[in-house]
């Protein structure tokens, strides 16, 4: 399953998006918000969101969502939707890391949302493959320390594999 997040205050995309996204794949779910506090109250809620989707159009700017995005620290991968091509916005994209852009200009509905439904899975597959290996290096270099423990201090290579299951899951439980 794949949750995407659109940021788009365009009323075609509004009302578009989960029609289309569904009908070309129905692994995908989506939900489009205008703003980036909308889209941060969902992620606070709890709602599950593999990809950022940015629209840009004449008045919601990618500079400034990026910008807010940034404020709040958000690591989800990024789409640009564009209609806009021009140099000054593909540097500030580049600039800004993001995984993938697509262009909307003069194209059908349904030609783009279904290049955007292979850009979300494309997206979303390298950036669990790219966590996956961070999180593989980690425990191999967590591995790689404990092996070099003496051997008679039992209680300090207890204490490093607790120290490490928890940062590596991220829980105290873990």
């Amino acid at each position: 399953m794949y949750y995407a997040a659109v940021i788009s205050d365009a009323k075609i995309t509004i009302s578009l998006t989960e029609k289309f996204l569904r009908h070309f794949n129905d692994s995908i779910k989506s939900v489009v918000v205008g703003t980036v506090p909308e889209l941060m109250r969902q992620i606070e809620s709890g709602e599950l969101i593999d990809v950022i989707i940015v629209e840009q159009t004449e008045t919601m700017r990618f500079e400034t969502v990026m910008r807010e995005l940034n404020r709040s620290n958000v690591g989800l991968p990024i789409i640009l939707m564009s209609k806009d091509c021009n140099p000054k916005l593909m540097s500030s994209a580049i600039n800004e890391h993001v995984n993938n852009y697509l262009s909307i200009d003069g194209r059908e509905p349904a030609d783009y949302y279904k290049e955007l439904v292979d850009l979300i899975t494309y997206t979303v597959e390298r950036h669990r493959v790219q966590e996956q290996h961070t999180l593989d290096t980690k425990r191999y270099s967590a591995l790689v320390e404990l092996a070099k423990f003496d051997q008679y201090d039992f209680q300090a290579i207890i204490n490093y594999a607790l120290e490490k299951a928890i940062e590596l899951t991220k829980s105290n439980i873990g």
